[in-house]
């Protein structure tokens, strides 16, 4: 299984606890990680190739020139880096042979085999990914001008099908897009890759990229897609931590449990994000207040029952 994935010296730790998930709960695959990346210390090339060691595994680091990414919009306050643009080049990145990837956010933990998704059929399609209905950004489809039928998928796990984009030149149109349309890409290569791949696309079920977000459903204004989505808690294969991360201080998104057991196995201290005394301040009384019952949780108490 080729399986790729993007980060630099920000989010460095966080790769190689999602890495740690993937080779410990695909130990009967051969998986083969490519890591792209941009000017990545030692030290954290280190770390990462000590988690390889521990499970022989074989990750290789794709340095990738960021000029090639000056007309993609990362702004001042965006919560992601340009790293988060390095998944177009991944059919380049490929040798001639390989016919299909994984790619993997950093925010995610895998709790299953992949073997399943990799095997999927993707005949006639271009990417297979998990739909981001009830909880994409109201503006999404008049703002990219995408027929609201097709819906809309997040980025974060896709089983990308490399002939199928190679034959179609879908990495160039990627590019192309970006150059025109800059200023309405809030979301980023997600908003991109769901302009360019909105009629071919492969939606799969939500246990393949469960979101954190999801817990925002209404369950009276869509009740089908959230019982999908309680029932995909119910068999995750991968979490997503969409929202609260894991990383950060006094926050609880769901199933941040298996974010801290895997970064125990990396044997240094977890690197939380840097953040203000009033924000500490802040989800820890709403922790607090909700440990107390005198405040909604962010997240269906049905979900903490289930947790």
């Amino acid at each position: 299984m080729n399986v790729f994935c993007s980060t630099d010296d920000n989010y460095a730790q966080y790769c190689a606890v999602m890495l740690t998930s993937l080779f410990e709960n695909n130990r009967d695959s051969e998986v083969c990680v490519y890591l792209m990346t941009e000017g990545l210390s030692q030290d954290n090339r280190s770390l990462i190739a000590r988690v390889a060691d521990r499970y022989e595994a074989s990750v290789k680091i794709c340095d990738i020139d960021g000029s090639l990414f000056e007309k993609c919009p990362v702004r001042e306050n965006d919560k992601v880096t340009l790293a988060t643009y390095f998944r177009f080049l991944i059919p380049d990145l490929l040798p001639d042979d390989q016919h299909r990837a994984i790619y993997l956010d950093v925010d995610m933990i895998v709790l299953g085999s992949l073997r399943p998704l990799w095997e999927i059929d993707l005949t006639g399609y271009g990417v297979a990914a998990v739909d981001e209905s009830g909880c994409y950004a109201d503006d999404v489809f008049p703002r990219l001008g995408i027929p609201r039928e097709n819906s809309y998928f997040n980025a974060g796990m896709l089983v990308i099908n490399v002939d199928y984009w190679r034959r179609n030149g879908i990495s160039r149109a990627l590019f192309d897009y970006v150059d025109a349309n800059a200023p309405k890409l809030t979301a980023h290569d997600q908003d991109t890759l769901n302009v360019v791949l909105n009629t071919n696309w492969l939606s799969l079920p939500s246990q393949w990229n469960w979101m954190s977000t999801f817990m925002h459903i209404d369950h009276k204004i869509l009740p089908a897609r959230y019982e999908e989505v309680m029932e995909g808690a119910e068999r995750i294969r991968i979490i997503h931590y969409t929202e609260c991360k894991p990383w950060v201080r006094f926050s609880h998104p769901p199933f941040h449990e298996h974010f801290l057991r895997y970064h125990s196995r990396l044997g240094v201290p977890l690197r939380y994000k840097q953040t203000t005394a009033v924000s500490d301040a802040r989800r820890l009384a709403r922790r607090m207040l909700e440990s107390m019952r005198l405040l909604t949780p962010i997240y269906h108490r049905r979900f903490y029952r289930m947790n």
